[in-house]
């Protein structure tokens, strides 16, 4: 459910929150896709960076754990406003965040906006390979900034220490997967 849902003119409903948290809601997911005002107007996003920030202190402080999900590859996106998300992401309250490369779905409005400027694989993984890029960017840089972006984010010793807790051994080998599909780990060929 998106921050809109809990919110009255733009401000996230503190009282929903806590009724939420109260009857035992315990995590929530936001899209945030980019903290970069521009690229957010861009793709239609109705929440700014400020409300966002709010909306996560809001459910923190009700006990509330909060993951951030985040497309590198939007149109609009430079080497700077992935540098901007990633930052933003370094210093926020997240708990958890997942980075991913820009899919281009079809029926969506991009999809038609970006009509035969691309080829669509239909094989790919779309979470880790890029189909279209923004002008002045290449595939390595977003596979670099999504690395980037888990690493900074997830050995963060505080974060690292707290999500460690939370790994039950039987996940261990799924979880060894994930790290090196995102090049966080050797892989061998």
């Amino acid at each position: 459910m998106g921050l809109s849902k809990w919110s009255k003119g733009g401000r996230t409903d503190e009282e929903m929150v806590k009724l939420m948290a109260k009857s035992g809601c315990y995590y929530f997911a936001y899209g945030i896709e980019s903290a970069n005002p521009e690229i957010l107007r861009n793709i239609k996003k109705k929440e700014t960076i400020g409300e966002i920030e709010k909306a996560i202190e809001i459910a923190e402080k009700n006990g509330i754990s909060c993951q951030g999900f985040f497309i590198f590859g939007l149109p609009g996106e430079t080497v700077e406003t992935i540098k901007q998300t990633i930052d933003f992401v370094q210093k926020s309250r997240l708990s958890r965040a997942q980075f991913l490369i820009l899919d281009v779905l079809p029926g969506s409005e991009l999809w038609y906006n970006l009509e035969g400027k691309f080829i669509p694989n239909w094989r790919k993984n779309s979470y880790k390979e890029p189909e279209w890029l923004p002008n002045g960017l290449s595939k390595e840089d977003l596979l670099m900034a999504q690395s980037e972006a888990f690493r900074r984010f997830y050995l963060n010793p505080k974060r690292f220490f707290k999500l460690i807790k939370l790994v039950d051994l039987k996940q261990l080998g799924y979880l060894i997967k994930r790290l090196k599909d995102y090049r966080l780990l050797p892989r061998k060929n």
